[in-house]
């Protein structure tokens, strides 16, 4: 939602004449559009505010806004929290920016421009989109859920569904501009009805589908964010009839305890969300299902906890989003005591990450082995050597690989893992040349692209990745090639391209775990650090991390898409390789053993 809002926003000024620019240093308005959902975003926009103060010392020109839910929660107080922020402006006056921003010129005095939240909003359809295939499309505003957590009624309003003759033109005229891929969005995009339509059960969000599903250059629709109370078979159904819908479902369960789900207000419990999720699947076989889940929700015990666990082990995502819970003002969980210590809060986050990222990994290696589009619950299939894989048991794996295609590739990538390349590139080439299983030829094709990558070809291992990206635009394997390509373009130190494809990998597949290991990272991590180890458990990263902290450096952890996760200790993110440089040269003379990333 807010990079729409984001998009809209740059529309408005460029119709007026003004040009983005490349970056805050060059820039006469810098606006931060901001999310309230979790007090850590908050802190980061204050901290990022807080950062500009001596720029804006500097240039006493420069003009700070800060546009979004933020806005609207705080109002007056960012004007008193920092003395940067000259306009604040809330989503429902967002269309009037560049008018405030000439106000501001003319009197040099702050702007607070928040009205009313639950009033229709004007939709603004600026020209300006920053993917020329794929758009996002809002199709409502607010929420009527008021889950006790969640300060979203408060900031963004009551719910409001845009008319929907207004949504089918806008998608219209985006087709017409060669835009093939909608994402529909909405807090709740089931409940969706056109204002003069009376109709329940989701079936207004159904007829909509129906009629983009109809016009013409629109090849992909997808939707987010559904609200189990509200999701329905017949949505699976026309998710499966309509061609274009793409199969993915993201289906927030938030807590695996009945109990917790009460306390949430969410309007459901275990037993239905269970029963969606097998009507869901017998519907659609192979649908992707991705996920939220909150921890530590005031009194939530070990024992609830456990059945999150459990819950998400039998159900088996393909992805899912952790929040460590946080009060929210107005909220009605924020009069609850926040019972649950912040280091427990971390350990269950960590938990359930571990969890999910080993699973989705398994799930990428079965689609692998079998063939694409397989339900991710086909597991019993997997022979002994497969799971010890899995398992990080190599010698047990090879001592099990038969002399199938399916053992030889499997081989293959233990050998890849064990830093044998050349006997790894030999077994994917054989597989590509010999093997009848076509299958197996587009994994070893995805096997050769990384034999490159572990050889530090990054060209040619780019050139192999595009010719998955290519042959599986719109899958899974596309969101992976992305993924892969922005980590060549790192290692060859070149970050715009790698940015490029870190933007269409977080726009057109905005729910895969490869977003997800991209949202960790963050744009930030495209610049130069040091590493200074690697560790299995996350106390021990964390020691580290404490000890060069202690010594005023800049530590953190960096998780590695690995199975077992290995938890990376890393100094300093710098724009400047020289910089790096010297960091590294100041470690290695405490005695540290490092190494320069990328």
């Amino acid at each position: 939602m807010n990079i729409r809002d984001s998009e809209i926003v740059a529309g408005l000024f460029l119709d007026k004449g003004y040009r983005l620019a490349k970056s805050q240093d060059e820039a006469d308005i810098i606006l931060f559009n901001t999310c309230s959902v979790r007090k850590h975003a908050e802190d980061r926009v204050l901290g990022n505010i807080g950062i500009l103060r001596k720029l804006k010392e500097k240039r006493p020109d420069l003009v700070v806004g800060v546009i979004g839910c933020m806005a609207q929660h705080f109002k007056q107080k960012l004007f008193e929290v920092s003395n940067v922020v000259d306009i604040v402006c809330g989503p429902s006056d967002e269309e009037k920016l560049p008018s405030l921003i000439g106000k501001f010129l003319k009197t040099k005095k702050n702007i607070l421009s928040v009205e009313n939240i639950n009033k229709p909003r004007k939709e603004v359809l600026s020209g300006y989109r920053e993917n020329k295939d794929s758009a996002y499309v809002v199709i409502s505003h607010g929420c009527d859920n008021f889950c006790s957590y969640c300060i979203v009624p408060y900031v963004r309003g009551r719910e409001i569904s845009r008319k929907e003759k207004d949504i089918i033109n806008e998608i219209k005229k985006l087709a017409a501009q060669g835009v093939k891929d909608i994402m529909l969005l909405g807090q709740n995009v089931n409940s969706y009805k056109d204002r003069k339509d009376r109709s329940r059960g989701g079936l207004g969000f159904i007829r909509l589908l129906e009629k983009i599903n109809r016009i013409d250059g629109i090849e992909r629709i997808r939707f987010m964010t559904s609200h189990p109370k509200d999701a329905t078979e017949d949505l699976f159904c026309a998710m499966r009839d309509l061609d274009k819908v793409v199969k993915h479902l993201h289906l927030p369960l938030q807590s695996g305890s009945d109990k917790i789900l009460k306390a949430m207000n969410r309007g459901y419990t275990v037993k239905k969300y269970i029963s969606l999720v097998n009507r869901l699947r017998e519907i659609i076989p192979g649908c992707r299902l991705t996920t939220d889940a909150i921890v530590g929700f005031p009194h939530e015990t070990k024992k609830d906890f456990s059945k999150t666990c459990s819950l998400m082990k039998k159900i088996r995502f393909d992805a899912a989003y952790i929040f460590k819970y946080s009060p929210r003002p107005k909220t009605a969980s924020s009069k609850l005591k926040d019972s649950v210590a912040k280091e427990e809060k971390e350990r269950r986050n960590q938990v359930l990450l571990k969890m999910i990222k080993s699973q989705a990994i398994c799930i990428l290696f079965v689609v692998c082995i079998f063939g694409f589009g397989l339900p991710q619950y086909a597991f019993a299939d997997m022979d002994q050597a497969e799971i010890a894989f899995l398992k990080g048991e190599h010698d047990l794996a090879l001592a099990n690989c038969d002399a199938s295609g399916r053992g030889n590739y499997l081989k293959a990538r233990i050998l890849l893992k064990e830093n044998k390349i050349q006997q790894a590139y030999d077994i994917f080439e054989n597989i590509l040349q010999n093997d009848s299983d076509k299958a197996l030829h587009d994994v070893a094709q995805l096997g050769l692209a990384d034999a490159f990558f572990a050889e530090e070809r990054y060209d040619d291992a780019i050139g192999e990745y595009r010719k998955i990206q290519e042959k599986y635009a719109g899958s899974p394997f596309c969101a992976l090639a992305f993924y892969k390509i922005a980590k060549c373009y790192r290692k060859l130190g070149q970050m715009e391209q790698a940015r490029v494809y870190v933007q269409k990998l977080q726009q057109d597949y905005p729910l895969s775990f490869e977003a997800k290991l991209m949202d960790e990272l963050d744009n930030s991590e495209f610049v130069y650090s040091v590493q200074v180890g690697g560790f299995s458990k996350y106390a021990n990263a964390e020691n580290l991390v404490n000890k060069l902290k202690g010594k005023g450096l800049d530590a953190y952890i960096s998780e590695k898409e690995a199975f077992p996760v290995v938890y990376r200790v890393r100094v300093g993110k710098f724009k400047a390789k020289s910089d790096a440089l010297v960091c590294k040269a100041l470690l290695e003379k405490k005695g540290y053993k490092t190494k320069l990333c990328p």
